[in-house]
Order: structure tokens, then C-alpha cells, then sequence
């Protein structure tokens, strides 16, 4: 499998995650512009597509530089989740909220998973201990190790 790593990120914090994938490149992660999904390559649709075609499953190191949302805290949304690029219409399948029951359906084969974001780390509902949200779900994906 190749040592690769995927960055993802959208909005402010495309440049963090434009940073950390050449951050990766110089420490020859192999990391290329076809790896890096920003801007209007961040989307939920597209991450979905990768983990069905089995690509994402191929990167040992996978990056989310995006905003975390709590559980509640966007519209009727009760599970945390990853705001990525909003699609130019809302379907069931992208609204651009990657929630923590949909990363679970993902196919990863990561060693790590890095989330550099806001409330990444912080609980699933109220009251819950921190990591129990996201941490939980990337790591029923797949993720062997997680970085928040």
C-alpha cells in the first residue's frame, strides 16, 4: 500500500491543511497535489466517493484542517461532525456536514487520522467525556490512531 497521506480541509482552514501536506511532501511522504482535496474538492460527496472507490483506504495518514461542530450546535444536527465545502445543492447524500455516524461508514486503513480543528476532541452529546464523538467514530472507520 502506498505511504501516502490525504489532506483535507475547506474555508480558513484550506491553508492549514495546504501546509501540513507539504509539511508531509518535505518529510517525503509522497504527497501530491492529487492528494490534497481544498476548497471545492473538500466535500463530503467527495470524501464518500474516495472511501467507495477504496482510495482512501490506500493513505496511512489521513488530515481534516476544517471546522468540527458539536453535537446540536448546526441546525438539528445531534451528533458531531466535520463542516466541509457546502455543495451548490443539498442532497441526502452531501449537505456538507460529514456527521460522526457517517464517518463511521468510511473504509480507512489509516495509521493516523488527524483532525486539526475546533472541537474535534470534544464530547459526542452533553455531559459525554471528551474524544467520545469524533475520536469514536474515526476510529470504528479504521483509524488506528488518532491526532486532535
Amino acid at each position: 500500500m502506498p505511504r501516502g497521506a490525504k489532506a483535507t480541509g475547506c474555508g480558513a482552514g484550506g491553508h492549514t491543511a495546504r501546509r501540513a501536506a507539504d509539511h508531509l511532501a518535505q518529510r517525503n511522504f509522497r504527497v501530491s497535489d492529487r492528494d490534497v482535496r481544498l476548497g471545492s474538492r473538500a466535500t463530503e460527496a467527495e470524501v464518500k466517493r474516495l472511501s467507495e472507490a477504496g482510495e482512501l483506504a490506500r493513505y496511512r495518514i489521513v488530515h481534516f484542517a476544517t471546522h468540527g461542530a458539536l453535537a446540536g450546535q448546526i441546525g438539528t444536527n445531534t451528533e458531531p461532525g466535520l463542516i466541509l465545502t457546502p455543495p451548490k445543492s443539498t442532497t441526502e447524500g452531501d449537505d456538507g456536514y460529514l456527521s460522526a455516524s457517517e464517518i463511521t461508514n468510511l473504509k480507512l486503513d489509516a495509521d493516523w487520522v488527524i483532525l486539526s480543528a475546533c472541537n474535534t476532541a470534544a464530547a459526542g452529546t452533553e455531559g459525554d467525556e471528551a474524544l467520545s464523538g469524533l475520536a469514536r467514530a474515526f476510529f470504528y472507520a479504521g483509524a488506528r490512531a488518532l491526532l486532535v
